[in-house]
């Protein structure tokens, strides 16, 4: 009976070494296949310090916010009006040579036209006369001042040929600036004169009213320059949403020339009197154009942030350049936590951006870190990476 009773402990210890080993090894085969599971993950991507360093990756915070209440309307583009310059002549005379039309970018100080002058012929001729008495006047009065170091003339006398003197370096200093404002050189002096209208800013130029030949007077505009590094957005908003636009706020123009690169602007000027037959008022607001994109009279659309309280839940918000396409994928790169330079593609779906800030509406919570710059590098990386697995 001892004996059986032996028999069976042996049998079932031996049945648990039994079960715990296959446990064991069950343990050791699972573990690659993990390990194997997170390599081939399509959507996790590492990269090395370096390659961290040299593409200025970084991250930034989802940020929870309340969805911002916003208004979008039609709008054109406009030339700044505080950056326009007409072009015109302080002299009457004809047209000789024009070097810009409609269209032209040019630089300050650029030659526009040339102008023939008898005004400026006669200034020369008055100069060269001018320069004539200041000669003889000075002689004069060094013989004067030679004549009364020697005793020979009085002391009123240099006083007198000094004054003449004075007065002749005057009338040539006048005429000489009198040519210089007009845009004329001092040199010469018989003949009808010319004189070379330049650019007084950098830009394009809109409008030109001038031939080659045509007759002109002083103050006649010529020419009309803007500078569209900066231009307006000409917005129409109806008679209901006036109340909740404000001087100061943000705005967002989208136009087919930008592509999926918007704009951002402020709200500068709104007009205080309605279309009478539209009722709608004209809201200006001005943006950067370094690049000169934007062309006057384009059309564009306008998101302009409203004073309204939204009822809509908070959501977290993150920077637009966090966020990235793959193929039909609207994605952010999601840092992952405790893994430095491991990130992973993560799928959201995105609202409406105001500015440089876009909500996320599903697929990322607040506080998780994304990538906001070197998002190309990060994406190069996984692709790579994607299309080695396929090979």
């Amino acid at each position: 009976m001892n004996a059986l009773r032996d028999l069976a402990i042996v049998a079932g210890v031996a049945i648990l070494l039994g079960a715990s080993a296959c446990s064991r090894e069950a343990v050791r085969e699972e573990q690659p296949k993990r390990e194997l599971r997170a390599a081939v993950d399509p959507d996790l991507v590492t990269l090395p310090s370096e390659a961290l360093s040299t593409s200025h990756v970084t991250t930034a915070p989802a940020e929870l916010r309340r969805p911002v209440d916003a208004i979008t309307v039609a709008g054109t583009i406009q030339p700044d009006q505080q950056r326009m310059q007409q072009v015109t002549a302080l002299i009457s005379g004809r047209v000789d040579q024009v070097y810009a039309s409609i269209g032209s970018q040019v630089l300050r100080g650029a030659a526009l036209a040339v102008i023939s002058s008898p005004e400026i012929a006669d200034m020369k001729g008055k100069l060269v006369a001018a320069e004539g008495h200041e000669r003889v006047a000075k002689a004069a009065a060094a013989r004067t001042r030679r004549l009364v170091e020697i005793g020979a003339a009085a002391g009123k006398d240099a006083q007198v040929t000094g004054a003449e003197l004075e007065a002749a370096q005057a009338e040539a200093a006048h005429l000489r600036d009198a040519l210089r404002a007009f845009g004329a050189s001092s040199a010469g002096g018989s003949g009808i004169a010319s004189v070379t209208l330049r650019a007084p800013i950098t830009g394009i130029v809109t409008e030109r009213f001038v031939n080659p030949g045509a007759g002109m007077q002083a103050g006649q505009p010529l020419f009309t320059i803007a500078d569209l590094r900066s231009v307006w957005i000409i917005a129409r908003v109806s008679e209901a949403q006036m109340a909740f636009v404000s001087i100061g706020a943000k705005a967002e123009v989208r136009a087919a020339v930008l592509r999926d690169a918007p704009i951002s602007g402020v709200v500068d000027y709104i007009d205080p009197t309605l279309h009478p037959e539209t009722h709608t008022a004209s809201v200006r607001i001005r943006v950067n154009n370094p690049r000169e994109s934007l062309r006057v009279g384009m059309y564009a659309g306008v998101r302009i942030e409203t004073s309204q309280t939204s009822a809509a839940p908070s959501v977290p918000w993150i920077p637009s350049s966090a966020v990235d396409h793959i193929g039909e994928r609207t994605v952010v790169f999601v840092a992952e936590a405790g893994k430095a330079g491991t990130f992973r593609a993560r799928d959201v779906h995105v609202g409406d951006g105001v500015g440089e800030s876009i909500p996320v509406l599903s697929g990322l919570q607040p506080g998780e870190r994304v990538v906001v710059t070197g998002t190309f590098a990060v994406k190069s990386q996984l692709l790579k990476k994607q299309f080695g697995e396929n090979e």
